[in-house]
């Protein structure tokens, strides 16, 4: 009986930090908060994409673009063809080293099959090694440092980050909050971002009913969603906010009627 007893016990420590931990990295009680009354939403208005810029000037380049027929490399030779081809947004990645570094890969099945590691499977790499490693035997691993270091140059260039949920990290990896929009899951998120510094938190498909309830200035939605609610979004954008669109592969995929809606940026692999 007293080892059952223990053994409740170690299992209820055990939902209980996997518990704290849910809410500490989802930051649920600014969602809380802001539902309770006891914060109110942060006003955010979208720098991006005025009234007068040009189509090509509204095109992110997903997974840092294009090299060589390959996409979604999020590699430092098609982040520097990225902008070399005129991109004035460059989306990455972003996952933690074994050592806590931030890298630019989508999935780590996925960046240690692209590196000959694929025996390795979900194991993280570390900083080191993520600098010694090929992408498809060619192309170059990036670490959040080293696309600060690019992007330190190119100040018209801004860095489109997806899944990094440690936001203090993120600006001490790349201390350049004005050349960065961080995409985020939910509110809770949303406002533990702007907390933490970063300047353009950008909210991942937000429920179309929860637009006019929380002052989000950037969404991020995918066309499919974007045509079934077409009014809705119009109005958003009229309120001096922006838009992020997902699902092109190309600029030229994208049709007349969405081009000619202004505050709005589209993800593509190449122009």
């Amino acid at each position: 009986m007293r080892k059952i007893k223990i053994g409740f016990a170690l299992i209820g420590v055990l939902v209980a930090l996997v518990a704290a931990g849910y809410v500490g990295y989802y930051r649920l009680y600014y969602e809380w908060a802001i539902d309770w009354g006891f914060m109110q939403p942060t006003a955010q208005f979208c720098p991006f994409a005025s009234e007068e810029s040009a189509f090509s000037e509204r095109l992110i380049a997903h997974g840092a673009g294009v090299i060589g027929h390959k996409t979604q490399t999020d590699s430092k030779e098609a982040l520097l063809q990225a902008i070399d081809n005129g991109f004035r947004f460059i989306e990455v990645d972003l996952r933690k080293t074994l050592d806590g570094h931030y890298f630019a890969a989508h999935r780590y099945n996925e960046f240690n099959d692209m590196t000959g590691h694929a025996g390795l499977r979900f194991l993280p790499p570390t900083a080191q090694g993520v600098r010694e490693r090929k992408i498809f035997g060619r192309y170059t691993p990036l670490l959040l440092t080293d696309i600060a270091e690019i992007l330190k140059g190119h100040p018209e260039v801004v860095l489109v980050v997806d899944k990094a949920r440690n936001f203090d990290l993120l600006i001490e990896e790349f201390p350049y909050p004005e050349q960065m929009i961080v995409e985020v899951s939910s509110l809770g998120q949303y406002y533990a971002a702007l907390a933490a510094g970063i300047r353009y938190p950008a909210f991942n498909k937000l429920n179309v009913p929860k637009i006019d309830r929380y002052d989000v200035a950037i969404l991020i939605t995918d066309k499919n969603h974007l045509a079934a609610n077409l009014a809705t979004y119009r109005d958003y954008i009229n309120e001096n906010h922006c838009l992020m669109v997902t699902g092109f592969p190309t600029g030229t995929s994208v049709t007349s009627e969405l081009r000619s809606m202004p505050k709005t940026l589209f993800y593509v692999d190449s122009h």
